[in-house]
């Protein structure tokens, strides 16, 4: 797990990254009408979260990182938040895509619990795409089953 101040350094890295330019030229070049220069990165991912097996609750451990992001978000009202839900490739699509949307929401919830505006939050479920783990293993479905944080 990363510290606080880790985290929030990564936030801010993110948060300046979204400023892709200044239009076709940029007052603080130093050549006049020289061209934006364009920036790739423009969210910085925390942590990974791990479920069980058809289980979308928070562990004390989760809570107690989650907390930290209350605190990261309190301090930083214009950084908003991203959350990814996933899961194993077992189970039927819909099925798999409603549990990775109840992973992302419970961590949602957590957030939204401790003061954390709802308009702050994007939600989305991946279900079984882009696995963690491409193998047909218990150890690479439990890697897969997870709820992927990040901020903007």
């Amino acid at each position: 797990m990363k510290s606080i101040k880790t985290l929030q350094t990564l936030a801010l890295a993110a948060l300046s990254a979204t400023l892709v330019g200044c239009g076709t030229t940029c007052l603080d070049s130093p050549v006049k009408n020289e061209p934006a220069k364009q920036v790739a990165v423009n969210k910085a991912q925390s942590d990974t979260f791990h479920f069980a097996f058809d289980k979308s609750s928070l562990s004390t451990e989760d809570k107690a990182q989650l907390k930290k992001y209350v605190e990261t978000l309190k301090e930083n009202p214009e950084m908003k938040v991203s959350i990814e839900g996933y899961t194993d490739k077992q189970g039927r699509e819909g099925y798999n895509n409603a549990l990775g949307m109840r992973r992302a929401q419970v961590i949602a919830t957590y957030l939204e619990s401790k003061g954390i505006d709802r308009s702050r939050i994007n939600l989305k479920s991946f279900g079984a795409e882009n696995p963690a783990n491409a193998a047909e293993t218990e150890e690479a479905y439990a890697q897969n089953r997870r709820a992927e944080v990040w901020f903007e």
